[in-house]
């Protein structure tokens, strides 16, 4: 039997561990994936100007704007609302819902010009293409001061509230019909449904526990968040025995808090967008809506029940950033 090479074998050896042992030049797959990722993050983050709805404003100018004030809905000032619009503009939708009464407001924060084609100057980007980071959407809603004795009978029932976002169902509507948000007399999809399935709208005559039972209508509608929460009037109607300016009001309050602080954050697109000659968005649908309802916890008589329109304001702004592409 002939004797095996093993000359050849520790050559083979020597070889592939020279071969092994040879430094590479440039990067692997992941490194090169790494330095994309640093690349991408250094590049520039802008914030979008946007309007602030505050209180305590002393003038309303340009993107700062006083607080939000409710306005009835449903036929009568049971109910009352107040929302966002994201845009830079209410829109047609908004234009439609805003006939009977101002209750959806633009938030800015999707436009990166002032309308004469010329950038923000805080938010120089480069070409026409953008990557939407982040939507922030902040909202602080009040109830405010009750002082007399003839609100005795509203100031003692708690507010109660509802918190709905969001946006209109792409593709699903019937005959290409846009959704009403207003009424469900049309033969457009109407914003919710009762428990007999029937379509209602801002503008169709609901009263509050009704209102409570009413769902929204996702054939034309994404609902992005739906929730509610309570709050009451705080009261500065002085008391100090039965009969008193006010003591109904002190001593038959509930414990509940006077403001609520919301956050959220608003959908937007995963890849970048093109902007058109007046950067405005070309290719995102960027229409989402916040609405905030109030009504009253329970009647104060057998046929009626008590007004909330006038007793809540709402502040609010968004925070919308954009990076270079």
């Amino acid at each position: 039997m002939p004797p095996k090479n093993n000359k050849n074998k520790k050559m083979t050896k020597r070889t592939n561990s020279k071969r092994n042992g040879k430094s590479k030049t440039g990067l692997n797959r992941v490194e090169k994936s790494q330095v994309r990722q640093i690349i991408k993050q250094r590049k520039e983050v802008y914030y979008v100007p946007a309007y602030q709805y505050c209180c305590a404003r002393a003038s309303s100018s340009g993107f700062l704007q006083g607080a939000l004030a409710s306005a009835n809905c449903f036929g009568g000032n049971k109910i009352s609302t107040a929302g966002l619009t994201v845009g830079n503009t209410p829109g047609a939708i908004s234009n439609s819902v805003n006939a009977s009464g101002t209750k959806l407001y633009p938030t800015g924060g999707i436009k990166l010009s002032d309308g004469s084609n010329v950038l923000y100057p805080s938010c120089p980007i480069a070409g026409n293409k953008a990557l939407v980071k982040s939507m922030l959407c902040k909202i602080r809603i009040s109830a405010t001061n009750i002082a007399s004795v003839n609100n005795d009978i509203n100031g003692i029932k708690p507010l109660d509230f509802r918190c709905v976002v969001f946006k209109i169902k792409a593709g699903s509507r019937p005959a290409g019909l846009v959704p009403s948000l207003i009424t469900g007399a049309t033969s457009a999809p109407s914003m919710f449904k009762n428990t007999l399935n029937e379509d209602v709208g801002l503008d169709d005559t609901v009263v509050p526990f009704d209102f409570e039972q009413l769902r929204l209508n996702t054939e034309s509608l994404e609902v992005l968040r739906d929730f509610k929460f309570k709050l009451m009037n705080p009261v500065s109607a002085s008391s100090t025995s039965p009969g008193a300016d006010g003591y109904a009001i002190i001593n038959n309050q509930n414990p509940l808090p006077t403001t609520k602080d919301l956050s959220f954050w608003l959908p937007t697109p995963k890849r970048p967008i093109t902007y058109d000659s007046d950067y405005k968005p070309e290719n995102w649908d960027y229409r989402t809506y916040v609405m905030v309802f109030a009504s009253r916890q329970g009647p104060y008589t057998s046929t009626s029940y008590t007004q909330t329109q006038g007793y809540w304001v709402m502040e609010a702004s968004i925070t919308s950033r954009v990076q270079e592409f």
